[in-house]
């Protein structure tokens, strides 16, 4: 659960964000208007990253990539969620997303990102948060 904080906190997080923010680059990904879309699973784009924190504790991630089929958008891109193992309610996200993709229960890591992958360039019906909803 989030924690409330004070206006004057608030400030003093945005205040102490600044230089950090002046030095990241733009993240502009485009992503179709919120509504459903036929798409293919077009890639799974995977990585290690790590905290940013003294401990530098690494984790994996998982970003799918899906290409609109049909529409005045066929042919558009556009990646979906962040999956990771950064946490449990993260890691959570990430099994659901895996068990969505390969509809079943999953239960061995490896073997079913293999198969996710194998199956790259087939119509996926899958539901990602708005937007956009591909089906």
């Amino acid at each position: 659960m989030s924690e409330q904080v004070s206006d004057a906190m608030f400030e003093q997080l945005v205040a102490a964000c600044q230089e950090a923010y002046e030095k990241v680059s733009t993240d502009r990904r485009w992503m179709p208007d919120p509504g459903e879309y036929d798409c293919i699973f077009k890639d799974l784009k995977t990585g290690v990253a790590e905290t940013k924190d003294a401990a530098k504790t690494k984790y994996l991630y998982l970003v799918p990539v899906f290409e609109i089929v049909e529409g005045q958008l066929a042919g558009e891109t556009f990646e979906g969620e962040f999956y990771s193992n950064r946490d449990a309610r993260a890691f959570g996200r990430l099994k659901g997303f895996i068990e969505t993709m390969i509809g079943e229960p999953s239960t061995v890591l490896r073997d079913d990102l293999e198969s996710r992958t194998a199956s790259t360039g087939t119509r996926t019906p899958t539901k990602s948060r708005p937007p956009p909803t591909c089906t």
